[in-house]
């Protein structure tokens, strides 16, 4: 599921919960006004105000079910805002060791070396075949067949990661394979 999809599914939850908040909390705020020294249990709250605005245990199970619900969502989109904060603090940390790696390549006039990269996104269930004709194609490996045989030789095939990763040409196949399976 997409970080994207996480944040519409919460919005709806937390619409819902908007919705339905003002009519519970309106009739709680009355009975809670009528009996000040009582110190009903939220299930007791739920009764009294099921006989003042009708609504049912299955009503007041489906609402605790929206909120526990609007609660795992949240920490699924933390979790993901976490994961997305950390490939792009490894993103940048690769930008920067190919600039420096760059820069020193300039340095040294008699060796005109350039430097490729490859920003590489691997979806899930992509399989080593595919990601070898990326590579292949952009002239990262010499050959897809090549990267996929060491992949499978290598019983790497089920450790394949779902991800962004900067590929340089400089990287040899097992390099790249550790990257996307590490």
């Amino acid at each position: 599921m997409t970080k994207d999809q996480l944040k519409g599914i919460g919005t709806g939850i937390l619409l819902a919960t908007a919705l339905l908040i003002p009519s519970v909390m309106a009739d709680s705020q009355e009975t809670q006004s009528d009996d000040t020294e009582s110190h009903d249990t939220e299930q007791e709250n739920h009764e009294n105000t099921e006989a003042d605005n009708g609504m049912s245990d299955e009503d007041w199970q489906d609402y605790q079910n929206l909120i526990e619900d609007m609660y795992v969502i949240e920490e699924a989109l933390k979790a993901a805002d976490e994961q997305n904060k950390s490939l792009k603090e490894k993103n940048e940390a690769l930008e920067e060791a190919l600039e420096e790696e760059r820069e020193r390549s300039n340095e040294t006039a008699d060796e005109s070396v350039e430097i490729s990269a490859l920003y590489l996104v691997v979806g899930q269930g992509m399989s080593a075949g595919e990601i070898g004709e990326i590579l292949e194609r952009a002239g990262m490996i010499p050959s897809s067949s090549s990267f996929r045989q060491y992949i499978e030789d290598e019983d790497l095939v089920m450790s394949i990661r779902a991800g962004e990763y900067v590929i340089t040409e400089t990287m040899s196949v097992q390099d790249i394979a550790s990257e996307i399976t590490s």
